[in-house]
């Protein structure tokens, strides 16, 4: 204690000499004050002077030197170079805070100026879209039809038997009005993607002249399909529900709705698949 107490009264006396000194210098005029601004830093270790004339007082020092508050980062020179007077770091970090504003500004006007450049383009230098023509609206193969519902009917039977409603016979009913429902969905996309036409084994491409096709595209057109029938069962589904001011999957067939999406996207394109690698092709 005795150690910190001689510390901090020869720090006392070397800033009341400090003080004292810059007195004398003010007496004799100001053009010794750059004089004393040389003769700061040598008589003061680690003292520094920034690019704008400002004495940064070190870390070690605040909490010694008597009559400084911690807060007080900086002593600044005025621009008469007559005076010091103390400096808030408030200051600093509104310097900071105009910087990062005009960072932002800068930014927005060059995205704003990206966009009225990209307006005013011409579309004839846009890349051309095409779109190619829906597939006819038909259907050539039947037993590849009849095997697509007995595979969804079975599908919706089995989760509810097995799953949902663990062998009650009283949902299975329930559960075939919901693979109907299905079904139905299911042969409303597959017309719109020529699901059921001879072509869709792979894919309706042609594998001599375009390269593409086989069971992976086959696999891939009944995923779209049933990706196209999950969405249209979700919207009656809320349709419904709005219409009869009720939560959606209180109805039986509702519940079995989220494992049917979840199965029937496996089942089906695995199913796709399988039935273009064995079909033979003319």
């Amino acid at each position: 204690m005795m150690i910190r107490h001689l510390r901090a009264s020869r720090l006392s006396i070397f800033a009341i000499t400090l003080i004292l000194v810059h007195c004398m210098v003010d007496a004799a005029g100001g053009g010794a004050s750059s004089s004393l601004l040389a003769f700061v830093p040598n008589m003061i270790p680690n003292y520094k002077i920034s690019s704008r004339t400002t004495a940064i007082i070190p870390n070690k020092f605040h909490n010694r030197l008597p009559g400084i508050p911690i807060a007080t980062k900086s002593i600044q020179l005025s621009d008469d170079g007559n005076h010091l007077r103390k400096t808030n770091p408030q200051e600093d970090k509104d310097d900071v805070m105009i910087a990062v504003r005009q960072a932002k500004r800068s930014l927005r006007d060059t995205i704003q100026s990206w966009l009225n450049n990209l307006v005013k383009q011409s579309p004839s230098s846009w890349p051309p879209v095409s779109f190619d023509k829906p597939p006819p609206m038909k259907i050539d193969d039947f037993p590849l039809l009849f095997y697509d519902i007995f595979l969804i009917l079975n599908l919706s039977v089995s989760i509810s038997f097995w799953v949902v409603h663990r062998l009650s016979f009283l949902d299975i009913l329930p559960a075939l009005s919901e693979g109907s429902l299905l079904c139905i969905l299911w042969i409303i996309a597959g017309l719109w993607n020529g699901a059921f036409l001879y072509s869709a084994v792979d894919g309706h491409y042609d594998p001599q002249q375009q390269g593409k096709g086989g069971p992976t595209y086959a696999a891939l057109l009944g995923l779209s399909t049933f990706v196209t029938t999950a969405n249209m069962r979700v919207m009656i589904a809320l349709i419904t529900a709005m219409i009869e001011h009720r939560r959606v999957g209180v109805n039986h067939g509702e519940d079995l709705i989220p494992l049917e999406i979840a199965c029937g996207l496996v089942l089906m394109a695995s199913w796709r698949m399988l039935h273009s690698s064995y079909t033979p092709r003319g």
